[in-house]
């Protein structure tokens, strides 16, 4: 079996690939490739299909994956490729050792061969795409940031897969979260609209969601605010409010909790602005 950082049989990379925060990310063309044999990387991968498709046998299974799906890869696994001859084009993530640990525990601590939809993940296989093909000064922090999401929307996306099914309530409870919690948004409030108790739908949300209505709220807000600090025109005070925070310093306070660092030095995209973050470094 052959293991390698190389793409076998592949036209090379596309663009300029880079790493950043424990990720390692580059795109990918192949082109006249009718099979890879089977092989493995050290790393662990994320690949994420953006035009073609092939089909992978891995861990026993054939993913076909194709525009818009997305493939997670454990370190060291092998696996074959079946490109056909159609010309693919890939977006694929390595993750280093320190950042992998984290992973996995975003996913329970299990990184198993898995296919998704990249339509059930906030459009976010191309959203990473088009920051990768257009490159500017707040690219690295941006990708790193939709790298994240997509991570934490896959584990959570496989989790309620699996997990039981989420009463109507909660459903409809996270419905109105996501349309207003930039806004005042309060467990009581909740309820009324939704003509529950305010005990039933507490217990109901924690027991569903892990986070009571106001941490989920919190959390929200936060990832939006991550968001819009990829513009750099717009001032964080600014952005605290739009976000649903009091003030700027609120805005701090629940960042720094959530993300280990400040809103700003998660702009600056400085070394400490995420666990295991590495300075910019292009991979030829």
């Amino acid at each position: 079996m052959r293991s390698t950082h190389e793409e076998l049989g592949s036209a090379g990379t596309v663009g300029v690939p880079f790493r950043r925060g424990g990720f390692r990310v580059k795109q990918v063309l192949y082109r006249d490739t009718p099979t890879l044999p089977t092989h493995s990387h050290p790393l662990a991968r994320v690949c994420l299909t953006m035009e073609g498709g092939f089909r992978e046998s891995i861990g026993g299974t054939d993913c076909d994956c194709g525009p818009g799906t997305v493939l997670l890869r454990p370190p060291q696994a092998p696996h074959q490729d079946h490109f056909g001859g159609i010309p693919v084009r890939n977006v694929l993530v390595e993750i280093e050792p320190g950042r992998f640990e984290e992973c996995c525990g975003a996913f329970g601590g299990r990184f198993v061969p898995t296919l998704l939809n990249g339509s059930l993940l906030e459009g976010l296989p191309e959203k990473i795409d088009h920051e990768l093909r257009t490159q500017d000064a707040s690219s690295p922090v941006c990708i790193e940031g939709l790298i994240l999401q997509l991570m934490v929307s896959a584990s959570r996306l496989l989790a309620a897969l699996k997990a039981p099914r989420i009463p109507a309530v909660v459903t409809a409870a996270i419905e109105s979260i996501e349309r207003s919690f930039r806004r005042t948004v309060s467990l009581s409030i909740l309820a009324e609209q939704l003509g529950v108790a305010p005990t039933r739908l507490a217990q109901q949300f924690q027991r569903h969601q892990g986070c009571s209505v106001g941490e989920f709220v919190r959390r929200r807000r936060v990832e939006f605010a991550a968001g819009l600090l990829r513009d750099r025109k717009l001032p964080i005070s600014r952005i605290a409010v739009e976000s649903g925070f009091c003030d700027q310093a609120h805005l701090t306070r629940e960042f720094k909790a959530a993300w280990g660092t400040t809103p700003l030095k998660f702009r600056r995209g400085d070394s400490d602005a995420s666990p295991g973050g590495v300075p910019l470094v292009p991979e030829y």
